[in-house]
């Protein structure tokens, strides 16, 4: 009866260490997510055709990250979506520290090329612009 009463109380023990370990883990998880630090950067969206900003444009960053297991994920840093305004500019967060992340815009009539035509002069107070061509008609 003791012994087992002794070990009742070790395994108690043990189970109270792995919920503090456990719980000293997610704490430090959720410090690592918290301590990232954003800038806000600002995109512009143009008709690769017309060289004229696209209004409306939805623009989006995702972190990614080719290291990471995929369970761990939810410690990159915080994407970011937003649309243009009717100059073609959209201003988004990014983190500081992200390596690795995709980009990406989309407006109603257009496909993305990677285009970048000859004689467009980018803004000084533009951080990356991203070119849309019209769709072809079906």
């Amino acid at each position: 009866m003791r012994i087992r009463t002794a070990l009742a109380g070790t395994m108690r023990f043990f189970a109270y260490v792995a919920l503090v370990l456990a719980l000293l883990a997610i704490a430090a998880l959720c410090l690592v997510r918290l301590s990232h630090r954003y800038d806000n950067k600002t995109y512009m969206v143009v008709d690769a055709d017309t060289l004229q900003p696209v209004e409306g444009a939805e623009v989006a960053i995702e972190p990614v990250s080719l290291s990471l297991p995929r369970w761990l994920e939810f410690l990159l840093p915080r994407g970011d979506t937003g649309r243009t305004d009717a100059h073609g500019l959209v201003t988004l967060r990014v983190a500081r520290d992200q390596s690795g992340f995709l980009m990406g815009a989309a407006a109603p009539g257009y496909e993305m090329t990677g285009q970048r035509p000859s004689t467009f002069r980018e803004p000084e107070n533009v951080d990356g612009v991203f070119f849309l061509l019209p769709e072809a008609p079906r």
